[in-house]
């Protein structure tokens, strides 16, 4: 995972130049200065689960080594 850099360095807009992205874009922790990446997205969606899961509102689905490869994945 990485903390330190962010995995987009491109125009504020956007851009399809893939030069502005970073090799490990899915489990980068931000896409920019500011954003979660999609790997922080998937961490944060399984501790709303499981806080949820403990209210007995829905049921704990994966442990965590089950859903980081999951994360990984995906």
């Amino acid at each position: 995972v990485s903390l330190q850099q962010h995995c987009y360095s491109g125009a504020y807009l956007g851009t399809l130049d893939s030069d502005n992205i970073c090799a490990q874009a899915k489990t980068a922790f931000f896409w920019d200065v500011i954003h979660p990446g999609t790997y922080a997205h998937c961490w944060q969606a399984y501790q709303v689960n499981t806080v949820l899961a403990q209210a007995g509102w829905t049921e704990q689905t994966l442990d965590p080594a089950a859903y980081r490869e999951w994360c990984n994945t995906h």
